[in-house]
């Protein structure tokens, strides 16, 4: 491993231990998404401004650290809004769909001032449901709806965004650390808070099925058994089998028993997908293209991925770096 490496990850290590002893809700955080995964509840992750590509990629290595107890992780992606109206009515309407009571609503908040955000959460209140947020220290949602938050001592949106990314990846080791105390000892993990539990009835195989978030099919060439998000339906991609351009179906073909958990996730973002594979075989961390979701880079342009390369390498970013390849950058280091 070089020195630049290892300085990164020092530096990672440091960041960590300073979150943990400026934010002691982090570890009670962690313990309440894991209980709302074991105890069969959803979980609704939302995102403010540039904080919508950290909550979708929280919430997809929640998806496959978890994936065998099947959780009911949602991230709703909408789509481009003509109007703050419509972008309102769009969250809305899916909270009102689909939260019920016990399940847990995670508010990724840059100023949480959208009134999407608060409305959503005031819906999540409403059903009785858990609220947690992270969000800069300035944030409108009243602190009686809020279960547990983390406000950032900060309203630089730059700086808040590092803290969530920092923040996501520690709730992940903390989840990842429950589950592996639960599979040892066959039951939900003692060091998870109690608070928050809520029940734990198991939603019917029927409702399962309607709040699948993906759509499950297999490769017509090579057998491979795939799957990926429902919103890509109709658009093309690349089966991680055997290359083949495929199209999405828009309603699974497949059930998720089965699926028996051998599928793979379907390559939708070609030249991404191009530059991580670079990643590895220049010695880099080979997790590097598990951690990055397929669909947080739509608009990372193949530039935009040598910028990151040649950055991750040297361990200077040129000033022009934008928000979405700072993101990435984050990621990248927090390996």
């Amino acid at each position: 491993m070089d020195q630049i490496q290892k300085a990164l990850q020092q530096s990672l290590q440091l960041k960590k231990t300073l979150l943990v002893d400026a934010f002691p809700g982090v570890s009670k955080m962690g313990g309440i998404i894991y209980k709302a995964i074991h105890g069969g509840k959803k979980i609704f992750i939302i995102g403010e401004g540039h904080g919508h590509e950290i909550a979708g990629i929280f919430a997809m290595q929640l998806q496959k650290l978890t994936t065998d107890l099947k959780p009911k992780i949602f991230w709703p992606n909408p789509p481009s809004f003509t109007s703050p109206s419509d972008k309102e009515f769009y969250f809305l309407n899916f909270v009102d769909s689909f939260f019920e009571k016990g399940d847990l609503l995670f508010l990724f908040g840059i100023y949480g001032k959208e009134p999407y955000l608060l409305k959503s959460a005031q819906k999540a209140k409403s059903r009785q449901g858990q609220l947690l947020i992270i969000a800069g220290h300035q944030h409108k949602i009243p602190k009686e709806w809020i279960h547990t938050g983390i406000a950032i001592p900060t309203d630089r949106e730059g700086e808040i965004l590092e803290i969530h990314l920092m923040l996501a990846n520690l709730f992940v080791e903390l989840v990842k650390a429950h589950h592996m105390g639960s599979q040892k000892s066959g039951s939900p993990s003692s060091s998870v808070s109690s608070e928050g539990q809520g029940a734990s009835t198991q939603v019917s195989s029927a409702a399962n099925s309607q709040d699948d978030p993906f759509v499950r099919f297999s490769c017509s060439q090579c057998g491979e058994v795939i799957y990926t998000e429902k919103r890509f339906a109709g658009k093309k991609g690349t089966c991680p089998g055997c290359g083949m351009k495929l199209v999405v179906p828009h309603e699974s073909t497949l059930s998720e028993s089965e699926m028996k958990g051998t599928e793979k996730r379907l390559h939708m973002r070609f030249k991404v997908q191009d530059c991580l594979v670079a990643f590895s075989k220049q010695n880099y961390p080979t997790q590097v293209s598990e951690l990055v979701p397929h669909g947080v880079l739509d608009d990372l342009s193949e530039g935009g991925c040598a910028i990151l390369f040649e950055t991750y390498k040297t361990g200077i970013a040129p000033s022009s770096i934008n928000f979405k390849e700072k993101d990435i950058l984050y990621l990248l280091i927090s390996i």
